[in-house]
């Protein structure tokens, strides 16, 4: 229960985040790599190899994927498909620095809106995420400090270059902790179809993953268009003989139950079945229904169809919770190029969606003393102790459990111009990025706990009624009930200048240089 939130919420957040003037320049980029492949060859007599350059995470100036200061870590398709990396959520198996502060992975069961972090150092706010060397609209649900990876699609990915030191001197305070490059495949020949099902031996585990890739390239243009879907069945703790609930294993405090539990006078109006002799006489004891107790033709109960809490009271909350949540999510994408003049002016442009919906539950909505702190009174219809009762636990399994669906849809279009100055070594880039990341979510199984508690203090049969077993009135339950809705939106867009190439030649090799702006 949310007792602070109101019925059918709905707080939209928008952000812009274009608030920011960048000017980037970077310069004395010397390729000393180049000048040591030159003297290996000349000594054997081979030729040198010359290595394509590349603008790598950390720097914008293209140089050898194995040049640079620094530490960029490259994981390419060939190693995730290795790994049995079915879903970007996975990435722990690969990346175990980025462990620390994420949330990876369908199976958590207490609470999370089912996204996928990424946290370089245990520090997710500090971790920047982006796509093709550009920023990816923030999980709205977060205030824009993390990115949901499942809406990145695996199957567009061709690499994954993390830079694991800082990179706040290149793209900001929110990359102190590092970077998180998805590098998606273009210029890309052929089509590709996959299909992936899992299951365990007991066949209630279902995972389903397909995508499929394809694409024409020629020394022109090229374009690329593909798409995922994948699918997750739930698991509850309930279903295994491991995670079931051992209630005689837990030790002699009450938990949230229903029925409820109550603390009492020791042998109150003189009930040897509520005495405790290894208490005190004016201490309080922990009572519960006896399981033959038969109420009367209202619905009551007497303080004599009670007896001492034991163990096997307590609440079994893996009967309710699940150890893998389900979700389902698709991705579509597209990207392109074309030579306008030359490789003077060439035009790209890229885009996505994605939707992604996941359920989660929880067991139903504690109404107690520790949590929701409210006072039965000794007028309550259905009080069998004629006391007030100001310690006591309950759950409100007439609501059923406490559920929480979210759909998320995101969005991302690049478009841009870039191309080689002619007669120089010059090159430069820019483009235009709009993103969206809309959320809604549906939660169950709340009630208003201001309405509860005008309810617990009547004395009519329409009161509250914790002392039964799942027996308060439909007409209470409709009364107090509170579904809540939520939805959020974060925007992004910007627009980014780059201008880079050599100056002149140093004896160790080319002085590059680039420069850049973003807003």
């Amino acid at each position: 229960m949310r007792s602070n939130l109101q019925n059918h919420i709905r707080s939209t957040r928008r952000r812009v985040l274009c608030s920011a003037l960048g000017i980037q320049v970077l310069a004395l980029s010397v390729a000393l790599a180049q000048q040591a492949t030159n003297q290996t060859a000349a000594a054997t007599g081979e030729q040198p190899v010359k290595l394509e350059k590349t603008v790598v995470t950390g720097s914008l100036i293209p140089t050898a994927e194995t040049v640079g200061a620094a530490p960029v870590t490259v994981v390419n398709a060939v190693d995730l498909e290795r790994r049995d990396v079915r879903a970007v959520e996975q990435l722990a198996k690969i990346l175990p620095s980025a462990i620390g502060g994420g949330n990876f992975g369908s199976s958590r069961g207490n609470g999370g809106d089912g996204s996928s972090a990424i946290a370089l150092r245990g520090i997710p706010g500090g971790t920047l995420v982006l796509v093709n060397g550009r920023r990816v609209a923030p999980n709205s649900f977060f205030n824009g400090s993390t990115v949901d990876l499942n809406t990145i699609p695996l199957a567009a990915v061709e690499r994954i270059e993390i830079l694991k030191d800082g990179g706040s001197a290149i793209y900001g305070a929110d990359a102190i902790a590092g970077v998180v490059n998805f590098i998606l495949k273009k210029k890309y020949n052929g089509s590709e179809f996959n299909a992936y099902y899992g299951n365990t031996t007991d066949t209630d585990v279902g995972l389903q993953n397909y995508s499929f890739v394809t694409g024409s390239a020629d020394e022109k243009s090229s374009f690329l268009v593909g798409g995922s879907y994948f699918k997750q069945n739930a698991l509850f703790s309930k279903d295994r003989d491991r995670s079931r609930a051992d209630l005689a294993n837990t030790g002699n405090t009450s938990g949230t139950s229903n029925p409820g539990g109550f603390n009492v006078p020791n042998n109150l109006r003189g009930n040897a079945n509520l005495y405790n002799p290894a208490a005190s006489p004016t201490a309080s004891v922990r009572v519960h229904i006896k399981d033959d107790a038969v109420p009367d033709a209202q619905g009551r109960f007497t303080a004599d169809d009670y007896r001492l809490f034991n163990n096997n009271d307590r609440f079994p909350f893996p009967n309710f919770t699940p150890a893998i949540r389900p979700a389902e999510r698709y991705h579509l994408f597209a990207n392109g190029e074309r030579e306008l003049i030359g490789d003077a002016v060439r035009f790209f442009a890229e885009g996505s969606y994605s939707h992604s919906w996941t359920f989660n539950q929880l067991a139903p909505t504690p109404f107690n003393s520790a949590f929701s702190p409210a006072t039965i009174p000794a007028t309550n219809f259905y009080n069998p102790f004629g006391v007030d009762i100001s310690s006591w636990a309950y759950r409100t399994v007439e609501l059923g459990p406490r559920t929480d669906e979210i759909d998320a849809d995101t969005f991302r279009i690049v478009t841009g111009l870039r191309g080689d100055i002619p007669n120089t070594s010059f090159s430069w880039e820019t483009a235009f990025l709009y993103g969206r990341d809309r959320r809604q979510e549906k939660e169950g199984g709340d009630f208003s706990f201001n309405k509860a508690l005008e309810t617990i203090k009547r004395s009519s049969p329409d009161a509250f009624n914790p002392f039964g077993r799942q027996s308060i009135p439909r007409s209470t339950l409709d009364e107090i009930s509170e579904p809540l809705f939520t939805q959020a939106d974060e925007t992004l867009w910007s627009v980014d200048l780059t201008l880079r190439g050599e100056l002149f030649d140093l004896p160790a090799g080319p002085l590059a240089f680039a420069v850049g702006g973003m807003y």
